[in-house]
C-alpha cells in the first residue's frame, strides 16, 4: 500500500510540475486589432488633414444656406469671453442680453435640426456623421444665428475643411475685438459669407482679409429663427 501511495504521489507531483512549467512558456498570441477610426478622427480628436496641391474648399449652397445673423448681436457681446457657450446651450449670455428673447431656452441647434441639414444636403444622415461639422456659415462668435438657414454640413477632410474655416472665424473675431479694430462686425460677416477660403489664404500669408463691398445674408431675432427649411 505504501508503494502505491508513493507512485500516485509521484504522478501527481510530476503533473503539477509540468503545469507550472508550461505556464511560464512564452505564448505566441495575436495582438488585439487596433480600433479603426474614421479618416480625420483619432480617439475623438480631429487630425490635421494632409494638404494637397489642388485644394477644393467647400462652400454651402447659397439658396439653402445664405447666412443668418442674430438681430441681438453687438460688438460688445461677441467680444465677451465665452459668450458663445450660452448660445450653444440655448441661453445667450453677455451684454446683448439686456432684453432676452422669450425663447432663449430653445435657440440652441438641436439633433433634429442637424438631421434636417444632413438630409437637405446629403439625402440622409451619413453613416459616420463625425466626419462632418454642422457648421455655421456665419459663426456664433461673429454674431451668427442657430437658424437652420445658417447651417451646413462641412467635411473635416480633405483639406481645406471645417478646421481651416475655424481659423478664419477666430481671426475675424479677434480682428473685430482689437482695441483698434481691423474690421467692423458687419464687415467680418461679409467676409465669411463671401469667400472664407480666400480669407484663410490671406491670414496664412500674414495679411488682413479684403472686405467685400456687399454681403448676402439676413438678420433674424432669436424669437423668429426657424428650425426647418421653408
Amino acid at each position: 500500500m505504501g508503494n502505491l501511495i508513493c507512485k500516485v504521489w509521484a504522478v501527481v507531483s510530476a503533473a503539477c510540475l509540468f503545469a507550472s512549467c508550461s505556464s511560464s512558456i512564452p505564448q505566441t498570441t495575436r495582438q488585439p486589432a487596433q480600433a479603426q477610426t474614421a479618416p480625420g478622427k483619432v480617439k475623438g480628436i480631429q487630425q490635421k488633414c494632409p494638404q494637397n496641391n489642388d485644394p477644393q474648399p467647400e462652400y454651402p449652397n447659397p439658396q439653402v444656406t445664405m447666412g443668418v445673423v442674430r438681430a441681438e448681436s453687438t460688438r460688445d457681446e461677441i467680444c465677451t469671453p465665452h459668450f458663445t457657450e450660452g448660445l450653444r446651450a440655448g441661453k445667450p449670455t453677455g451684454p446683448g442680453d439686456a432684453a432676452p428673447a422669450e425663447n432663449n431656452d430653445e435657440i440652441a441647434v438641436t439633433d433634429g435640426e442637424k438631421k434636417i441639414v444632413f438630409e437637405k444636403y446629403l439625402g440622409a444622415v451619413p453613416e459616420n456623421p463625425s466626419l462632418y461639422e454642422i457648421d455655421h456659415l456665419i459663426s456664433l462668435q461673429l454674431g451668427g444665428s442657430n437658424d437652420i438657414r445658417n447651417l451646413w454640413p462641412q467635411h473635416y477632410c480633405p483639406y481645406p475643411g471645417a478646421k481651416e474655416k475655424d481659423v478664419v472665424e477666430t481671426a475675424l473675431k479677434n480682428g473685430v475685438c482689437k482695441a483698434t479694430p481691423d474690421y467692423t462686425m458687419e464687415e467680418a460677416q461679409r467676409i465669411i459669407t463671401t469667400d472664407w477660403y480666400a480669407c484663410y489664404k490671406e491670414i496664412k500669408a500674414g495679411n488682413k482679409c479684403p472686405v467685400p463691398s456687399s454681403g448676402h445674408f439676413i438678420t433674424v431675432s432669436d424669437q423668429d429663427l426657424i428650425r426647418a427649411y421653408p
